[in-house]
């Protein structure tokens, strides 16, 4: 995962150094290097965030079923309707599709827009202020609060989770579904036991900060209209990087690894 990434970020590098020693040439000589830029860059980061929520979402739906079970709590409606709608995989996978889609068509209305102007000395960067794009980058925010959410709610059922849930039933619609029937042995090396549990919370709540800044970040740069290097590359780039790095890490995919090899127990 960690090399995958690093090549598809180096592209995207050398397209932005491209990029950077050719601001003087005509707009209309680069505007091929300007799409692949912007939309490998967001595809990037859509997939980095779909691997981040991944990774905590089959191991929470399955502690919240364990946790329910053990110690039912009155809940209302509304909360249970919102509870469903944040654990749909299929839901998030279609915010993180549509805002690839709002970023190509905000990328296509402004090379349109360059087009028009291209007849003299127009010369300069795509502008990533459009409104397409701008629906692009908050729906990518809200994406990453919901995954924020889900590792928050993961590491807190953790330590509420049964040590040992005989109650569960493999022929159980929840051992029928897309997630797994955990055992105490499964639960207990990743996040509820000592040193195992400190490294994987430490993995997942970092990612997850990282995560966060990238977005606000993203959000302000674009809702402002700023464009700084030195900005871009520490709290955009440079988080995203460090996200892959830490998921690398054997204890951050304790969990996601567990979810996929239930063997007899479950089925994904």
């Amino acid at each position: 995962m960690v090399g995958i990434f690093c090549l598809y970020r180096l592209v995207v590098f050398i397209i932005q150094a491209i990029l950077t020693r050719t601001a003087s040439v005509h707009i209309k000589d680069i505007i091929a290097l300007i799409v692949a830029d912007e939309a490998l860059f967001s595809i990037g980061f859509v997939t980095l965030l779909y691997v981040a929520f991944a990774v905590v979402h089959d191991p929470y739906r399955q502690l919240i079923y364990i946790t329910t079970a053990t110690t039912p709590t009155e809940t209302s409606s509304a909360q249970t309707t919102l509870h469903t709608v944040l654990q749909n995989r299929t839901l998030y996978q279609f915010f993180l599709f549509a805002a690839v889609l709002c970023e190509l068509v905000g990328i296509s209305q402004s090379i349109d827009g360059l087009r028009l102007t291209i007849g003299g000395s127009t010369t300069g960067t795509l502008s990533s202020t459009s409104n397409w794009v701008k629906a692009s980058i908050l729906i990518i925010f809200l994406a990453t609060l919901i995954q924020v959410f889900h590792t928050v709610n993961l590491i807190w059922l953790c330590r509420r989770a049964p040590q040992k849930p005989e109650h569960l039933n493999p022929n159980s619609p929840s051992a029928s579904s897309s997630t797994l029937v955990f055992t105490s042995n499964q639960l207990e090396p990743e996040l509820t036991n000592g040193q195992g549990s400190t490294c994987t919370t430490l993995i997942l709540s970092t990612t997850s900060i990282l995560l966060l800044i990238r977005g606000i970040t993203s959000l302000v740069i674009t809702f402002q209209n700023q464009n700084d290097p030195i900005i871009w590359y520490t709290l955009i780039a440079l988080p995203e990087l460090l996200c892959v790095v830490l998921y690398a890490v054997p204890s951050a995919m304790a969990l996601f690894v567990s979810s996929k090899s239930g063997g007899a127990r479950g089925r994904v």
